[in-house]
């Protein structure tokens, strides 16, 4: 499946992802609204396939492959670890939204830490911890590779 076979609608949510260039919790600084950005990932969350979240994950932009992620997370896919894996691949980046403050990482830290739950140089996810199946050296593979992303930001 390319990305051009998308429906209409789920393209239009992916490149609002990619205009509002960040990955937000549900409220933004002081607002008790939910923020638009954190609507249309929920949107597009909610609305793809796993076949179109695979295809996502592969995105040139951080915020539409760690979005995607997320996504293969909620659908319980069998093979999250081969998909972080790919998610790897590049240097992509992202913003993260938290309240009011802005995170700039790579995608696969976004994944790792705040989707899986690992920890990693002092920080973690809010999450419990999601069981993939890294061996160790795998694991030691992923925060490589985020260490070596980071000095690309």
């Amino acid at each position: 499946m390319e990305q051009d076979n998308m429906s209409p609608e789920l393209t239009e949510l992916v490149n609002l992802l990619i205009e509002t260039d960040y990955i937000g919790t549900e409220k933004v600084g002081r607002s008790q609204e939910p923020s638009a950005a954190y609507a249309s990932r929920e949107a597009l969350l909610s609305m793809a396939s796993e076949e179109e979240l695979l295809l996502l994950t592969s995105h040139p932009e951080g915020e539409v492959a760690a979005t995607a992620f997320e996504g293969l997370i909620r659908w319980h896919y069998s093979d999250l670890k081969t998909a972080l894996l790919n998610l790897s691949e590049g240097d992509r980046k992202l913003n993260f939204l938290k309240g009011d403050i802005v995170f700039t990482m790579p995608a696969l830290e976004y994944a790792y830490v705040n989707l899986l739950g690992n920890d990693f140089e002092g920080g973690h996810g809010e999450n419990e911890v999601i069981e993939i199946g890294l061996n160790d050296a795998e694991k030691a593979f992923v925060e490589n590779r985020i260490k070596a992303t980071r000095q690309t930001l």
